[in-house]
C-alpha cells in the first residue's frame, strides 16, 4: 500500500470511529509501529488528532477524556499488577464500588479470573458487560447519562442511586493527582460519582500509574489523605520530593 494511501485509511478509521491503536493498525496495513507513528504525526497537520502511547484519538472540545479503547491499551502491565494487588484485599461476600476507570476494569477482570464471589456496584459498561455471565457475581449497574467516551454512566440519578448503597470497599481512579490540590477528574459528574462512591464505603483505595501526578485538573474530587490506601506502580523521586509518600494513606508500590 502507497503511503498516501495508508495516510487516507488511518483518516477515515479516526473519522469512523473517534480513535485508533497503533497495534491495530500495524495488524491490519502490515507495517511498523515506527510507521504507524510517523503518520500519525502527519495527519496532526491535516486534522486535530491527540497522540498518545500506544495510539490516538479525534479531539473534541465537549468531552477532552481520553477515550477508553485508548486508555485501555495504555499501561496494562501497570494495570495488571495494581490489579492483583486489590483483588487480594477483597474477601468473598464483600461489597465493593468500581468507578469507570480503566484500571478498575482490571480489577473487575482479576475478580473473573479469582471467581471471588462479591457484589460490585459501578457506573462502568465495560465493567457490566466483562462480569454479566457469571453466576457468582451480584452486578449493579447506576445507571443514568450515558458518557460515550468513557462508555460511563453519570448524573443526578447515577449519584442519587450510588447514595441508597453503602460498600465496603472502594477502588477509585482519576485523571490528575498532586499532593497539594488531592485528586481531580476533567469532567463534574464523574468526579460527583467518584466522590459519592469514596463517601458511601468503609475502607478507600485510590488505584493510579504515576503519569498522573504532578498536575491538576479542573474538578477536585477529594484529598489524597481522605483514602485509605493508593495503590500506584511506583514512586518516583519526583512524588518522594513533593511529600507523596507522607500523605495520610498508607501508599502501596506494584512495581515489582
Amino acid at each position: 500500500m502507497l503511503a498516501r494511501d495508508r495516510l487516507n485509511y488511518i483518516k477515515e478509521k479516526l473519522t469512523k470511529e473517534g480513535s485508533i491503536l497503533n497495534r491495530d493498525m500495524c495488524l491490519e496495513l502490515d507495517v511498523s509501529d515506527e510507521t504507524i507513528r510517523r503518520d500519525l504525526a502527519k495527519l496532526s497537520k491535516e486534522m486535530e488528532i491527540c497522540r498518545v502511547r500506544g495510539g490516538a484519538y479525534l479531539f473534541d472540545s465537549k468531552d477532552i477524556e481520553v477515550p477508553a479503547k485508548v486508555r485501555e491499551a495504555l499501561f496494562v502491565e501497570e494495570k495488571e499488577k495494581i490489579a492483583v494487588y486489590c483483588v487480594d484485599m477483597i474477601s468473598h461476600g464483600d461489597t465493593i464500588a468500581l468507578d469507570s476507570s480503566t484500571t478498575a476494569l482490571s480489577i473487575a477482570r482479576r475478580i473473573k479470573t479469582e471467581k471471588k464471589r462479591v457484589t460490585i456496584i459501578t457506573n462502568s459498561i465495560n465493567i457490566v458487560n466483562e462480569l454479566m455471565e457469571e453466576p457468582y457475581l451480584e452486578v449493579i449497574a447506576l445507571g443514568g447519562s450515558l458518557r460515550k467516551t468513557t462508555k460511563s454512566f453519570i448524573g443526578e440519578k447515577a449519584i442519587e442511586n450510588m447514595q441508597s448503597f453503602w460498600v465496603k470497599k472502594a477502588f477509585i481512579s482519576c485523571t490528575t493527582m498532586s499532593t497539594t490540590f488531592g485528586i481531580a477528574d476533567n469532567n463534574l459528574m464523574e468526579s460527583k460519582i467518584r466522590k459519592t462512591m469514596i463517601d458511601q464505603a468503609t475502607t478507600k483505595y485510590l488505584i493510579v500509574d504515576h503519569t498522573k501526578f504532578g498536575d491538576n485538573d479542573t474538578y477536585k474530587i477529594c484529598d489524597l489523605s481522605d483514602f485509605d490506601y493508593i495503590v500506584i506502580d511506583e514512586v518516583n523521586e519526583s512524588m518522594k520530593s513533593n511529600g507523596f509518600l507522607e500523605q495520610k494513606a498508607q501508599v502501596i508500590q506494584c512495581k515489582k
